[in-house]
């Protein structure tokens, strides 16, 4: 696997990033990982995840549908050049010094969003078939585009890494706000921590071994979010994965 380092600005994400090249399972991803918030301890890491142009796609749709590009009300006096053409700002984010604005605006719609709303979207653990679980889980490669990158977000919680990628744009999927309260309850209640996203995608590292309560507790809360398609094949297969630890990966989409 190789990593190359990028450091110029996108309206796609608005942080620095990595390009992964020939990344090829679940335990590699893991270990590039930890290697990267050795290296930068400042930041938090989001690995893309599948189809990278159509998570592209929807998360510009989400920024314009919850406004998470406007400007108005904050001062953009300090940031650079190259967020303005013609002495006006572009109108969109597209350089990590705005990240603080995304911020902001992401803020304002997770105050009145909560854990009911995630649960009431009745989510699919699978889009087809539970084999469709079985792969991603079994390897990470399963999910990922053949163009992957890792963002590294200065933020000290993986759940902020969505402030530089926001995503969930279709209504019968987790809204940009949604997600960010569950990534956030996964790490506080479960210690998952999100580090990868894709267009139908989350992917979450587990940061200890689960106590057998622990994992009850978990998948009880997996039950509820994907109450609709839960059975005890699935019952079991995800608390095999989560007695391995390591990934876990969950849909966000219908």
């Amino acid at each position: 696997m190789e990593l190359e380092w990028i450091d110029s600005p996108s309206s796609n994400f608005l942080c620095d990033r990595y390009r992964v090249k020939s990344l090829t399972s679940s335990q590699e991803l893991i270990d590039t990982y930890w290697a990267l918030k050795s290296r930068h301890p400042d930041r938090s890491f989001l690995f893309t995840l599948d189809d990278l142009n159509q998570a592209c796609y929807t998360s510009m749709h989400a920024k314009m549908r919850h406004d998470l590009d406007a400007v108005e009300g904050f001062d953009l006096a300090l940031l650079g050049p190259e967020c303005f053409e013609d002495g006006e700002h572009k109108g969109y984010l597209s350089s990590k010094a705005e990240l603080f604005i995304r911020e902001a605006n992401y803020l304002r719609g997770v105050q009145s969003t909560t854990l009911e709303d995630v649960l009431s979207k009745q989510i699919s653990p699978f889009e087809d078939s539970v084999e469709d679980f079985i792969f991603a889980n079994q390897n990470i490669a399963s999910v990922l585009d053949t163009e992957t990158y890792a963002l590294a977000v200065e933020r000290p919680h993986g759940y902020q890494c969505l402030y530089a990628f926001p995503n969930g744009y279709f209504s019968c999927d987790l809204s940009p706000f949604e997600t960010f309260v569950l990534a956030k309850h996964m790490q506080e209640q479960f210690d998952h921590v999100l580090v990868g996203m894709g267009a139908s995608c989350l992917a979450f590292l587990s940061g200890r071994p689960l106590s057998a309560p622990e994992i009850d507790h978990l998948l009880s809360f997996l039950q509820k979010l994907y109450a609709s398609d839960w059975s005890d094949d699935l019952h079991a297969l995800t608390k095999g994965y989560l007695l391995r630890g390591g990934l876990l990966v969950l849909r966000y989409t219908e």
